[in-house]
């Protein structure tokens, strides 16, 4: 006759167990094991099985929104630069999470895709910050389509943010002259420079190390950028490659700068901040920002030096596909739509060149009268 076991004691330490979702990478039997007294298991492995039940632990299509998204993070945009997926994780945890992360993952729906975007307008977000959300979560949700966790994209039913097109608030010749001679033998001097005659972007500046200049041919070779990369316990800036393969290239830089850089010519990184460290992109805009108010100049945000530049460049003949290079953008395009709009001279320069054609037959049809 078998002995009966004996049933534990309020204080004794047993173990138990739940099964959970088999891993949706392997398609392997997982399982959660728990250690205490009897009561405390039992709460625990109620705790979980709820967990289950509302798809917060990763499973397929019935994991929640919020468990998806961290595997996404974690395993889809492996590949993608450290400051990209730091950018991601920002946006999936303050916009995406709070509203849609508790829906199952199988169970999201356009509508209420549409109604994350309206309640981040009816908070003032701007139309760039709820497109950002939008293609970040319409691109992870296209990878849970491709991998077999759902059968639809519900964002690609979604009516795709709209967003105005960005108008640069840019420096006249002689707002930028101005702006020059002010930041003679100052900290802002050769980043006003940068951005303003080469067309340099804010992390390229901050990336240049003294190397990267060819005195002799007065080339300027950008292959760096400082970035802000969040590190174990705080934000730190480090300089790596640029972005993309355009946004790497060699241009030649005015006759203006060429004895000012000899003079202040040295190694390493050309600007830093006061413990050697690569300058915080940030942290030097607010001080330009400060320089700009002090010096009772017109404000405006450093990377508006760099449209100054585009801008510059397109009133006086420069090709579109010369300008496109110095800038680092990919297409010639891309130059046209950001610039083509915003420059008056432009326009003024096309009526003129209608009237040449025009006003010899106008006054003559009129003489003839």
């Amino acid at each position: 006759m078998k002995q009966k076991k004996a049933k534990p004691k309020k204080n004794d330490i047993v173990r138990g167990s739940i099964e959970l979702p088999k891993d949706p990478l392997t398609g392997k039997r997982r399982k959660k094991e728990f250690k205490g007294t009897p009561s405390e298991v039992k709460a625990k492995i109620a705790e979980w099985r709820l967990k289950i039940d509302r798809g917060e632990i990763d499973g397929q299509g019935n994991m929640a929104l919020s468990a998806y998204l961290d595997l996404w993070l974690k395993v889809y945009c492996k590949k993608l630069a450290i400051t990209t997926i730091q950018g991601y994780e920002r946006y999936v945890k303050k916009h995406i999470k709070p509203t849609l992360g508790k829906i199952k993952l199988g169970e999201l729906l356009p509508m209420q895709i549409t109604n994350l975007y309206n309640e981040m307008a009816d908070k003032k977000y701007s139309a760039k910050t709820i497109l950002q959300t939008h293609s970040i979560l319409r691109k992870s949700l296209q990878d849970a389509l491709k991998n077999g966790f759902i059968y639809k994209n519900p964002c690609a039913l979604v009516e795709r943010p709209s967003i105005k097109q960005y108008k640069p608030n840019v420096y006249s010749s002689f707002d930028f002259l101005r702006l020059l001679e002010v930041s003679r033998n100052t900290e802002h001097e050769l980043p006003i420079m940068f951005a303003g005659l080469c067309g340099l972007r804010r992390s390229e500046v901050c990336g240049l190390f003294w190397e990267d200049l060819d005195f002799e041919n007065k080339i300027l070779s950008v292959k760096r950028a400082a970035v802000p990369v969040k590190g174990t316990d705080k934000w730190e800036v480090t300089v790596k490659s640029t972005k993309t393969y355009s946004s790497e290239r060699s241009l030649t830089y005015p006759d203006a700068m060429d004895n000012i850089l000899k003079s202040k010519r040295g190694i390493g990184l050309i600007f830093h901040e006061a413990d050697g460290t690569p300058m915080n992109g940030a942290n030097y805009s607010h001080r330009f920002k400060n320089f700009l108010s002090r010096n009772n100049l017109k404000p405006i945000r450093f990377h508006d030096l760099r449209h100054f530049n585009a801008i510059i460049m397109l009133e006086n003949g420069v090709s579109d596909k010369v300008a496109a290079d110095r800038l680092g953008h990919a297409n010639p395009n891309v130059t046209k739509s950001i610039y083509q709009h915003t420059t008056k001279k432009l326009d003024t320069d096309a009526a003129n060149k209608i009237d040449k054609i025009i006003n010899p037959v106008v006054f003559t049809s009129s003489d003839a009268k």
